[in-house]
């Protein structure tokens, strides 16, 4: 049976001191003094109570967060909203032209991304930071602003469609998305971002957010990130490792450096996804 005077509840134990002490001192209130030590014991245990009902709260909160994660990325992975779109007859024709224009769009995009910013950043952010790997920071990237901002542009979209205004539904999540890289970035590896770095972070996450409204509205063909599973196999179709290693079937995803680009209706992989990996 649990300790209601755990030692991780202190200020009662200090209490608890105190009052032995008065105890010995002034033989003649002993018995207001155990009335005081069973009051203290009482509060121990509602404390202990509170404790367990905190906790299991947080766990509760813990799940239904991933949850909705979980929920949100099988929904845009699904082609929402894009396959939704009901266009009328009349406008189909300039629906499909801009369509198209979009997803020429959404792929230049992609490829800036990936095959300069990318490293660019994480490179800057590990040379400030001198702590970590390239890759360690090539997953903070995707992780903190890909696909945090891929779920909330979906949240967003999912909860009031009618009503988001995208540029400044954009705007805001730039910012959002900025000061908790920045929080992070400091509570990890004790580095603040610099005016200067800032404003290129700022920039990177803007054009990540783009290519995100892009992908999320329609495009011809419909295109969408690809984020392999943790802990699944490696295939030469889907997964691409850091620095060109080759492909070993034993090894399995361990983190997304940069999600790959697939045609949704195709399944046809336009760019393989950059993984890390562990046996």
């Amino acid at each position: 049976m649990s300790n209601p005077l755990a030692d991780d509840k202190l200020p009662l134990l200090e209490i608890q001191r105190h009052l032995d002490q008065i105890g010995r001192q002034s033989p003649s209130v002993r018995l207001l003094v155990d009335m005081a030590r069973d009051a203290v014991t009482e509060a121990a245990r509602q404390q202990t109570q509170l404790q367990a009902a905190l906790r299991r709260g947080q766990k509760k909160r813990r799940r239904l967060r991933r949850q909705r994660a979980e929920l949100l990325d099988a929904l845009v992975a699904s082609g929402w909203p894009s396959c939704c779109a009901k266009p009328t007859a009349s406008s189909a024709a300039a629906i499909d032209s801009a369509a198209s224009a979009g997803a020429i769009d959404v792929v230049a995009t992609y490829q800036r991304l990936r095959d300069t910013a990318l490293d660019e950043y994480a490179q800057q952010l590990q040379a400030v930071s001198q702590r970590g790997e390239r890759r360690d920071f090539l997953r903070l990237l995707s992780e903190r602003i890909l696909l945090r901002g891929q779920r909330s542009l979906a949240e967003a979209l999912l909860c009031k469609p009618s009503l988001v205004d995208r540029l400044a539904l954009q705007m805001r999540l730039s910012d959002h998305l900025l000061g908790r890289l920045a929080r992070h970035l400091t509570r990890r590896f004790g580095t603040r971002l610099e005016a200067s770095l800032r404003q290129g972070v700022l920039a990177f996450i803007h054009d990540a957010l783009t290519l995100l409204v892009g992908l999320l509205h329609r495009t011809d063909p419909v295109l969408r990130l690809l984020w392999p599973q943790r802990g699944s196999a490696l295939n030469s179709k889907h997964h691409e490792r850091l620095g060109g290693k080759p492909i070993e079937p034993q090894r399995r995803v361990h983190a997304v450096l940069f999600p790959g680009l697939i045609e949704l209706a195709q399944q046809s992989c336009l760019r393989r996804a950059l993984v890390a990996t562990r046996r």
